[in-house]
């Protein structure tokens, strides 16, 4: 990806997960590094909200997401952008999963 195609963390963003519950997560990032938002599933009947942190290492495309949800230890996990689509930009974990970042409006 070049320059002006690289992804910047700060905003509101839907990230969309290609797995088997359709998982997605509306997230907001600050520029501290302060993350907040909703995740909404097929196993949840309610959206769930969830604060933490995140961290992005511009160089390396690594993505680190940290989060919080009530009642439940910390979740963190690392992604990697591996390219741009018309709609936002693909990163995977290290398990292989895709997650689609997209602007949210």
């Amino acid at each position: 990806m070049t320059e002006s195609q690289e992804f910047q963390p700060v905003g509101r963003w839907v990230m969309v997960v290609d797995d088997d519950v359709e998982t997605t997560l509306y997230l907001e990032m600050a520029a501290d590094g302060a993350l907040g938002g909703l995740l909404e599933s097929d196993n949840d009947e309610e959206p769930e909200p969830f604060t933490g942190r995140y961290a992005f290492d511009a160089p390396t495309r690594v993505l680190r997401l940290e989060f919080l949800f009530e009642g439940d230890p910390p979740e963190s996990f690392d992604v990697r952008f591996e390219s741009r689509t018309q709609d936002g930009f693909v990163a995977v974990d290290d398990e292989g999963t895709a997650y689609v970042f997209m602007p949210a409006e």
